[in-house]
């Protein structure tokens, strides 16, 4: 990994020559190691640049230290993995969270000022058609800014893809990989322990949920939209 220092003086010679910018951490292992997080924080905030930022790691990474290092340091958005409220898909899928860790980390980044966009996943394996539904009520309790739907998919060079008989997922042709997207057709991914309708159905009713809590679809959120979600039954989806 590079050193903070190291991309300071990258983030430095962009500015230089592109001018103020807005960039998007994509890299979970620069998020990984909480003491490189906090200097390069430090640094951000001694050398002033005109950068406006978001984040991407896990819900247990947050503390209040961390999230006002973070604010302070110009990030203005987390994007968190949290893919399910469920205990028990959490678990099957080795995720190394619970959902109180969700719970904790999306609380803590809200409280300390920064907005939150969320990840959940339907189709997981190991989890009922009602364990897919817990998400709702975890995204009910803690209100983050940002709700993305995806749908189940296992890629190539995966445990899913690999053993895919082993978890009841039959896997598509090498020749339709384009259809391996996470705001797919529940169609193009068949599952033994959820069918297609099942799937359209779970899509249908966090839909209508998020909804009832007054998150507005992606397909109509505007700039200022304080609370938006999209699925993969909206045409359009969050820029980053």
């Amino acid at each position: 990994m590079a050193s903070p220092k190291r991309i300071l003086d990258e983030l430095e010679m962009l500015v230089n020559q592109y001018g103020p910018m807005t960039m998007y951490w994509a890299d979970d292992m620069f998020f990984f190691n909480q003491a490189k997080r906090l200097e390069f924080c430090r640094l951000m905030k001694e050398r002033q640049l005109p950068i406006k930022w978001i984040a991407q790691l896990r819900a247990d990474n947050l503390t209040p230290e961390l999230v006002s290092a973070l604010k302070e340091a110009g990030c203005e958005k987390v994007c968190l993995g949290a893919e399910s409220g469920s205990n028990v898909i959490l678990k099957s899928v080795d995720k190394g969270l619970t959902r109180k860790n969700i719970e904790n980390g999306i609380k803590c980044a809200i409280s300390g000022g920064l907005r939150v966009k969320t990840w959940w996943i339907i189709g997981l394996p190991g989890g009922t058609y009602n364990e897919q539904l817990e998400s709702i009520d975890l995204i009910a309790e803690t209100r983050p800014h940002e709700v993305a739907v995806h749908t189940f998919v296992p890629l190539p060079g995966t445990d899913y893809w690999e053993n895919a008989q082993k978890y009841g997922i039959n896997l598509p042709s090498v020749d339709n990989l384009e259809n391996l997207y996470y705001y797919g057709s529940p169609d193009d991914i068949k599952l033994d322990y959820l069918s297609a309708d099942n799937m359209k159905s779970l899509i249908s009713t966090y839909d209508s949920e998020l909804q009832k809590l007054g998150y507005t679809p992606t397909d109509q959120a505007k700039n200022d939209t304080k609370y938006i979600y999209t699925s993969p039954s909206l045409k359009k989806t969050f820029e980053v």
